[in-house]
């Protein structure tokens, strides 16, 4: 009887986790500088019947290209749902949707698609105004060359609103950023369901009281000093795991990601 039983308590503190984490938000975080990160960006799926859905954050790392999680895009359904890229979403800027005339993908050392972040490319380059975030430098091992103490992420991130008989998802009104200290990321574990990758390709996060969740992926992991993006935020099911959020490395496709958008160095 309690062997039994064992599958079915594993069950409930799984699902019980999982509720708490997917109705999460940004914590301890504060309002975003009115002059700073004016590359982030929204993404949204739009239908047809000019129906439009807040999916993720992204960040600006040309005038014409976004970089954000590869989860945050789909192409064109039969249905008429696609994603568009809305620009100057913060600092009181003109709201600008651009749609996406490019996809590219990344792939390993194996020539396997990595399946984690994407870049897009808009039809038309950002008004003027929207700085690009900056590209880290980086070492041949794919690393930065910076010892990376503390970063900052945001996200204009959905919060639960409970309503009578259901609730709804329903997007901040304020871009929202949250600083973190670096730590090393854990060693996969057969007790996590989750598939956390490479530990090469992470860079991983946690505070004393903050925390991101739900609605943030795709946004720019940075270095505030520097203005420079370390990480692609990665929504996942690691807070039900005890573990820190996570980003992806930029690093780790730093090449890639220049010669798309024409930013390699000649040799």
């Amino acid at each position: 009887m309690k062997m039994a039983l064992a599958p079915l308590l594993l069950l409930l503190l799984w699902t019980e986790s999982t509720l708490s984490y997917n109705q999460k938000r940004i914590l301890g975080g504060y309002d975003c500088a009115a002059t700073e990160r004016l590359y982030h960006v929204h993404l949204y799926k739009h239908h047809n019947t000019f129906t439009s859905e807040y999916v993720c954050g992204g960040s600006l790392i040309h005038a014409q290209w976004v970089l954000t999680a590869a989860k945050c895009y789909f192409p064109k359904d039969k249905k008429g749902w696609e994603v568009h890229v809305h620009v100057g979403v913060h600092g009181g800027q003109q709201v600008t949707e651009i749609p996406i005339s490019e996809i590219q993908w990344f792939h390993d050392d194996e020539n396997i698609r990595d399946g984690e972040i994407i870049l897009l490319k808009l039809q038309s380059a950002v008004p003027d105004g929207i700085t690009p975030v900056s590209l880290p430098e980086c070492d041949d091992k794919g690393q930065p060359t910076v010892a990376l103490k503390s970063i900052q992420l945001a996200g204009h991130i959905l919060s639960t609103k409970r309503l009578v008989g259901w609730q709804k998802d329903v997007e901040s009104k304020n871009l929202l950023c949250v600083d973190m200290n670096v730590v090393p990321c854990p060693e996969p574990s057969m007790f996590c369901p989750f598939k956390i990758g490479s530990l090469k390709n992470n860079l991983c996060y946690k505070g004393k009281g903050k925390d991101a969740g739900k609605g943030d992926s795709g946004g720019g992991v940075v270095d505030k000093a520097s203005n420079t993006i370390y990480g692609v935020h990665l929504e996942d099911d690691s807070t039900a795991c005890g573990t820190p959020p996570r980003s992806f490395n930029v690093c780790t496709q730093i090449k890639q990601i220049k010669k798309n958008i024409g930013l390699e160095k000649k040799k």
